[in-house]
């Protein structure tokens, strides 16, 4: 009984230190990681505005469509006679 304690608890023991070592080397990775970045200067270069136009078409359609089938309900074209009247 007292060599099977005694394995358990040099067992325990040794992933105490195995863990131990793997939280160190990853608390020191995770502290000089800020270290490690390179810093290329360049000067700064503001990118030129840009508008994507399939967008602003597909948009500038669903407007034009909405307030087309506003009026068309509105007033319907002439010729045309409404049902229900």
């Amino acid at each position: 009984e007292y060599f099977n304690l005694y394995r358990d608890e040099q067992f325990a023991q040794v992933l105490y230190q195995i863990y131990t070592r793997y939280l160190e080397s990853t608390t020191i990775d995770e502290m000089s990681a800020g270290g490690n970045v390179d810093v290329i200067d360049q000067p700064y270069l503001e990118p030129a505005w840009q508008i994507n136009i399939a967008p602003l078409g597909l948009l500038a359609v669903f407007v034009l469509l909405a307030v087309i089938s506003e009026f068309y309900l509105v007033r319907p074209p002439v010729g045309w006679a409404r049902h229900g009247a």
